[in-house]
């Protein structure tokens, strides 16, 4: 990574949509995100992206944002700087096992990997179906239509999945509940290995770059960022999201549309 890290260095994780990427229609980065991330790494502290998204999901827009690692995949892929240091990837017959029972129990699912993704050629009726084709003006290449005949040969390391009014969930969640976890995104599940989380990619880094864990700090939004927000020193949630989150940080900060990321450090007095 090239960067001495000092005893008063941070290390700080940040989920991607609503807390550095607007969800709005463009898509962006806000000025004073951009200028807070600046301030920090030239401080001395350590930002990594922390997202539920696989490595291969990352588009030019993510890539762009400067920071010094990341932790994708709900913990599966941690990258720092150009060193890849863990990928872990579920073993080819649990994923066989997960499509065939996919299938079988009617769930609409984009599978996500280090360097691809997966969704199927049947159609769909939940919001997976659009964000597949958005996915495929994003990230040409990475992501990949297959039908029955390709489901011996994907390998994946998460994924998520949608039900309809013929879905069998209670099926395929006693099928799967010992091996992966499953997180309510509101509309549909994000499924993780149990082994593996946003914590756990905090814990990796932490361990790996000998930092204190009262120097950990943890930027979210959402469901998928409570492992985080709860596993950090000082957790900071995002304004505008659920308040059920609130009971998981320890202060609120303004929406990202508002200045947040820049008026959450300004007040640790980190930049």
């Amino acid at each position: 990574m090239g960067k001495i890290i000092k005893e008063t260095s941070k290390l700080i994780f940040f989920d991607i949509d609503g807390t550095l990427l607007t969800e709005t229609k463009d898509h962006c980065v806000p000025e004073s995100t951009t200028k807070a991330l600046e301030l920090l790494r030239k401080n001395g502290h350590i930002c990594i992206i922390n997202t539920g998204r696989p490595y291969a999901c990352l588009d030019d827009i993510i890539k762009s944002i400067k920071v010094d690692g990341y932790v994708c995949g709900c913990g599966t892929y941690i990258r720092l700087g150009n060193n890849v240091l863990l990928a872990n990837h579920l073993e080819n017959e649990l994923c066989y096992k997960i499509i065939q029972e996919l299938e079988t129990c009617k769930l609409e699912w984009m599978l996500e990997g280090e360097k691809a993704l997966f969704y199927s050629n049947k159609p769909y009726k939940s919001f997976i179906g659009k964000e597949a084709l958005d996915l495929e003006s994003k990230i040409p290449g990475n992501i990949h239509c297959i039908s029955e005949k390709d489901f011996h040969n994907v390998g994946f390391d998460k994924f998520i999945m949608a039900c309809s009014p013929e879905s069998d969930f209670n099926r395929f969640y006693n099928a799967f509940k010992n091996e992966l976890t499953f997180i309510d995104r509101n509309g549909f599940y994000e499924l993780v290995p149990k082994e593996f989380s946003k914590a756990t990619g905090m814990k990796f880094l932490e361990d790996y770059l000998n930092i204190s864990h009262q120097n950990t700090i943890a930027v979210g939004d959402s469901s998928n960022d409570i492992p985080m927000l709860k596993y950090a020193e000082t957790g900071i949630l995002m304004g505008g999201a659920n308040p059920e989150l609130q009971k998981y940080a320890t202060f609120v900060t303004n929406s990202i549309t508002e200045n947040g990321i820049y008026n959450a450090f300004k007040k640790l007095e980190l930049i």
